[in-house]
């Protein structure tokens, strides 16, 4: 008997033994955070902002969008005002949730 679920969009499970193990795969370890950030496509121009919910040296849970086009690529900008930003793309997303994950592919 399985007793871990998948969590829908995401390819990870959501709960039982099977979800601790996932989590202890994880190349970077995770903070969890409430940061609110600003999003800007591969241009500059703003798209949105988000809650960064978790956050590591590889990546980062974001959440809100529910008003963001998201596109694959794009840069999260950690504090306003600043040129502080990472250029990242979506390793998976929960639209229902408003949810997506996404990898660093800058050093920052």
């Amino acid at each position: 008997m399985r007793l871990a679920k998948l969590n829908e969009n995401k390819n990870e499970p959501a709960w039982g033994p099977e979800a601790a193990i996932f989590q202890n795969q994880r190349k970077h370890r995770r903070r969890n955070v409430r940061i609110e950030a600003a999003l800007a496509d591969a241009a500059g121009t703003d798209i949105g902002t988000c809650m960064i919910m978790n956050i590591s040296e590889g990546g980062a849970r974001l959440s809100r969008l529910e008003s963001v086009a998201l596109p694959d690529k794009f840069y999260l900008l950690l504090t306003k005002g600043t040129t502080v930003r990472r250029l990242c793309e979506v390793a998976w997303r929960n639209e229902s949730e408003y949810e997506a994950g996404v990898r660093f592919l800058d050093r920052g």
